[in-house]
């Protein structure tokens, strides 16, 4: 299944450079470009089932707010910046990852 079908936009409003979604068995993984920002000026905030990111780069607020997936184990979501980009992994709950059954 596409990202898109876990996190969908929720509003515009000064808007990062550009954003990508990836996934694997294990994890949501959404990288957003943010190029002169420093990582002090970075904050991530999840709210209910609302993940919000905002970053301040020369006086000016930017910021992006996502649809939390239902099967994402919150408590484990890292965050890392290096290079201009926010790479946030937002692991899945072991009970809603994708099982192999073995044909007998």
């Amino acid at each position: 299944m596409n990202l898109i079908d876990y996190i969908s936009i929720m509003d515009p409003g000064p808007l990062f450079d550009g954003f990508e979604y990836k996934e694997s068995d294990d994890n949501l993984i959404l990288e957003i470009d943010l190029p002169g920002v420093k990582k002090e000026d970075i904050t991530i905030k999840i709210h209910k089932d609302v993940f919000s990111v905002e970053a301040k780069r020369k006086q000016k607020m930017f910021y992006r707010n996502f649809y939390m997936p239902k099967n994402v184990d919150t408590t484990k979501i890292l965050a890392e910046y290096n290079d201009g980009i926010l790479s946030v992994t937002m692991p899945k709950q072991e009970e809603l990852k994708p099982k192999l059954i073995k044909i007998n």
